[in-house]
């Protein structure tokens, strides 16, 4: 995206907010920058930017043509903790949802395309170089226990690991490094082993891969 673009799409008013609320006067450096359709339906729990650099996370950008820049809203709804290790972006009509004990842990380079919901009531990781692409669920809670057993489990997705379209990644799933899941996967447990291509429901189908974009 270019200089102009991310500036005709940048609300001042919502990355001042954000940034004096979760960062005081540090926050005159910008380090999050949020677009005009972002929502902030709870500003509360922690934020953290390990590398702060003027727009190094973008909430809410456009960048994939399929979706209507005027009606994709996106929303950040916290009451918990995100670290970010460096860059990272979340595209156009995302959601992020953190609960009062839920912490996500965002790696360099992260980048969500668009339309990624994010539901996170303990704890997910978004590994360093990683893509999740459009329509993606990931949710690490069930919101209600089944069988007594416990509502939630972390979510793993590890480094340089590709996420197609209308994926789902729940509860106690967990994605190995350089890994790719199908479009309209489901992982529901830990995957292995690493550099593999996975599909339909925890489904092994090709180990040794190399992908890049």
């Amino acid at each position: 995206m270019s200089k102009l673009a991310k500036l005709l799409q940048t609300s001042v008013i919502k990355t001042l907010r954000f940034n004096l609320h979760y960062f005081g006067w540090g926050g005159v450096r910008l380090p999050v920058l949020v677009s005009r359709n972002y929502a902030f339906t709870q500003l509360r729990g922690r934020v953290v930017v390990l590398n702060p650099r003027t727009g190094c996370i973008l909430l809410g950008y456009s960048g994939v043509g399929i979706f209507d820049t005027h009606f994709d809203r996106g929303i950040w709804q916290c009451a918990g903790e995100a670290i970010f290790e460096g860059k990272a972006s979340f595209g156009q009509g995302s959601k992020i949802s953190i609960g009062t004990n839920g912490l996500m842990y965002v790696g360099n380079l992260f980048r969500n395309t668009a339309k990624g919901e994010f539901v996170c009531h303990d704890q997910m990781r978004l590994g360093a170089g990683t893509l999740v692409s459009w329509d993606t669920l990931l949710m690490d809670t069930d919101f209600h226990q089944i069988d007594r057993k416990p509502a939630s489990a972390p979510v793993i997705l590890g480094d340089n690991v590709w996420v197609g379209c209308r994926c789902m990644v729940l509860k106690g799933a967990s994605v190995p490094n350089g890994s790719v899941l199908a479009a309209g996967s489901t992982v529901t447990k830990a995957l292995t082993p690493e550099r593999s291509l996975f599909g339909g429901v925890n489904k092994l189908l090709r180990t040794g891969i190399e992908w890049n974009e």
